[in-house]
């Protein structure tokens, strides 16, 4: 993906969320997507420019998408858990790499 793609992409990923969440009818889940949702776009900043993640991240938006689309709520679940395994995923490989003595941003002895 085009690094000018970035911006528009992360917002997509903000609204397929959001929008889920919405669905859901759960309160308490809106209120805390809400409140998370500064970090979780920073989250999403520092993971979505690794190579394949976006991609990867609407191939499952797309499984999501498709059995919510069915009112398949076991699929809907089992496709968003393995979104969520990934990010994490992403984000603790982003983690690390960002912790280690040769990255970049140490600054250490």
């Amino acid at each position: 993906m085009a690094e000018s793609a970035f911006p528009r992409a992360m917002e997509l990923d903000c609204q397929f969320h959001r929008s889920l969440v919405q669905a859901s009818g759960n309160g308490l889940l809106e209120a805390l997507n809400d409140s998370l949702a500064d970090l979780l776009r920073e989250s999403r900043r520092k993971t979505m420019d690794r190579p394949g993640v976006a991609e990867s991240a609407v191939q499952m938006h797309w499984k999501i998408f498709e059995a919510v689309e069915r009112h398949d709520p076991e699929r809907a679940r089992e496709a968003m858990a393995k979104h969520l395994q990934q990010a994490l995923e992403v984000w603790s490989e982003r983690r690390r790499e960002a912790s280690s003595p040769d990255s970049a941003n140490y600054h250490g002895c």
